[in-house]
């Protein structure tokens, strides 16, 4: 059994119901992010997990849209450099 980050073990229940009414939201920013269909499930799942590790740094008086936006772009870059990366080093490896 996995133990919880003690930051998240404060974390609000109304914080994930919200992230739970935007799914469908995070899902259709994806699509307009990602070309290819698992890499949109990557980056919903990477967003989801990331809002739910940085849940303290949200800010009420601010948009949750919008921070959810943030992240998912932040971990979309993320995720393109990585692939940029592994693609390099794959050509690198090719004779």
């Amino acid at each position: 059994m996995q133990q919880r980050n003690a930051d998240n073990d404060n974390r609000p229940a109304e914080f994930d119901a919200a992230i739970l009414q935007w799914l469908p939201f995070l899902h259709k920013m994806a699509a307009r992010l990602e070309r290819n269909k698992q890499d949109r499930e990557d980056l919903v799942n990477e967003t989801v997990a990331t809002a739910l590790k940085r849940w303290a740094g949200y800010k009420q008086e601010g948009s949750f849209p919008s921070w959810l936006v943030f992240q998912m772009r932040e971990r979309s870059r993320f995720m393109r450099k990585q692939r940029s990366v592994r693609a390099a080093s794959y050509d690198a490896t090719r004779p």
